[in-house]
């Protein structure tokens, strides 16, 4: 009986170990199929080619266009600041000091409609220490209490000014300290109309680029390129807009402020999908 017994245990054992041999065997040939499919995927470049049974057969490419071109435009960020006893005191105090500096500024042909306010704020100004408290007017340290002061009101007086005059600029600057203000940004950019104008010439070339590269990728797969199924775009400005440090520069002692638009690159980039007929 012992032999039956141990007999039917060792069939049993075998009966286990087929199984797990089995699932081993089709799980290694399930992993060399997956490896093989991988193998056959097509590689990426600049020119995409997607091929997938269960999406459109597509190319997505990429297409740019650049241009150099010179800032039309200076923008000039001045503030005046001013602090007295009374808010209305601080707030008649900058006004008076604004209304300088926007003469100034129109002295030098800067036009109305190019000076506008972009920020404007009243403020109590406060100062913090620690005193003794009116029941214990010779306290120790550790009896005082913090205590907290108005001194004064700030009024503050953002303004925004453009000119397309750009040698005029370091004299616009000028006047407008002189007059009474602070600089706190000067940068270069591209007038609006002209930034459209730029944009949508490079747009051209670029969709142009796109579509001779899906053509060319086409033509070496021997497929034939369709409409296009999808598009999108962007535009990138480098450097940025150029800014300039005036505090920077009055430090150098320079008799009067002398700006340098410089240049930007313009690069407009274009993605599109072509469905392969």
């Amino acid at each position: 009986m012992a032999r039956k017994e141990d007999e039917c245990i060792l069939s049993s054992t075998l009966s286990v170990g087929q199984v797990l041999v089995s699932l081993g065997i089709l799980l290694l040939v399930a992993l060399a199929g997956f490896l093989v499919s991988a193998s056959l995927q097509p590689a990426q470049n600049n020119g995409t080619f997607t091929l997938n049974q269960a999406q459109e057969h597509s190319i997505t490419v990429n297409g740019e266009a650049q241009q150099t071109v010179t800032p039309d435009q200076l923008v000039i960020q001045l503030s005046v600041e001013t602090q007295e006893d009374t808010a209305t005191l601080s707030q008649s105090k900058n006004a008076e000091i604004m209304n300088k500096v926007k003469k100034a500024l129109l002295s030098k042909g800067i036009l109305e409609k190019d000076i506008t306010t972009s920020s404007y704020s009243v403020y109590p100004v406060e100062q913090s220490h620690w005193i003794c408290p009116d029941y214990k007017p010779d306290c120790s340290d550790d009896e005082k209490i913090y205590d907290t002061k108005i001194t004064g009101y700030k009024t503050v007086h953002y303004l925004t000014v453009k000119t397309s005059d750009i040698n005029n600029g370091g004299a616009v600057v000028d006047a407008a300290v002189n007059a009474g203000a602070n600089v706190n940004s000067i940068y270069f950019t591209l007038k609006d109309e002209t930034r459209r104008t730029i944009e949508q010439n490079l747009l051209k070339y670029a969709s142009a680029n796109v579509k001779d590269k899906a053509q060319k990728i086409a033509d070496g797969l021997n497929v034939k390129l369709g409409q296009p199924i999808s598009a999108s775009n962007s535009y990138v400005y480098f450097p940025g807009p150029v800014y300039k440090n005036y505090y920077a520069m009055a430090a150098e002692n320079y008799a009067s402020t002398n700006l340098s638009p410089g240049e930007q690159v313009v690069t407009a980039s274009v993605t599109v999908s072509y469905k392969i007929e």
